[in-house]
């Protein structure tokens, strides 16, 4: 299953919209029949954005946690900073854009930080964030000691800091997770760790999987 994301879900949109949306993925795996081995793949802050709202939607329908076996967060979760969310939002633009899209989308990346300059935007960017980054640590909505997890990111990544990812790594580990494998690439782009380095990014993510009990089963 593909479960795609925009800007719109950093804001303005809320998250009882966003789980609305979500109630036909959750369906479509029930219908599946899933109670275990699901490999999640996140990319980016929608991406792992997106993953919790599902998580949390799917607890509220059935009562019990999405059958997460693992986790591979690429490019995420980082922090809010103003500068990456007006890169973040750029690079969310189709690569194919004609100028004239293209000059949109850089006036509306300029309105990011005039609306972050008046506190508008980063109250609810940074809400939906730090949202993010706790439910990501929180076992009442996911099983975190028994669910190993990727961390894939770079330190030449423009939009979400490396410093960033590894704290998150860091709180995980001092909550007592230990099912873990942190991947930092040195040069590769936002969520270009996978084209850059292609064999150390599947081989890590293999890991993830195999870390898992319930990959065997």
């Amino acid at each position: 299953m593909v479960i795609t994301t925009s800007i719109k879900d950093v804001a303005p949109r809320s998250a009882k919209d966003k789980q609305r949306r979500l109630i036909p993925a959750v369906h479509s795996l029930l219908s599946q029949q899933l109670d275990d081995g699901m490999l999640v793949h996140c990319f980016s802050e929608g991406g792992s954005n997106k993953f919790i709202e599902l998580a949390e939607i799917f607890q509220k329908i059935t009562h019990r946690m999405l059958p997460v076996s693992s986790l591979c967060l690429d490019s995420t979760p980082g922090k809010v900073r103003t500068d990456n969310l007006q890169k973040a939002f750029t690079a969310s633009l189709p690569s194919n854009s004609n100028p004239t899209v293209k000059a949109l989308g850089q006036g509306a990346a300029r309105m990011i930080r005039i609306m972050h300059d008046s506190g508008l935007y980063t109250r609810v960017s940074e809400q939906v964030i730090l949202r993010t980054r706790k439910s990501l640590n929180d076992p009442t909505l996911l099983d975190i000691y028994d669910m190993p997890r990727c961390y894939l990111y770079s330190a030449a990544d423009m939009v979400v800091c490396h410093e960033d990812v590894e704290q998150h790594a860091i709180e995980a580990k001092r909550l007592g997770v230990t099912q873990m494998h942190v991947m930092r690439f040195e040069n590769s782009a936002h969520c270009a760790h996978m084209r850059e380095y292609e064999g150390a990014y599947w081989q890590a993510v293999q890991r993830t999987w195999s870390m898992s009990r319930k990959s065997e089963l």
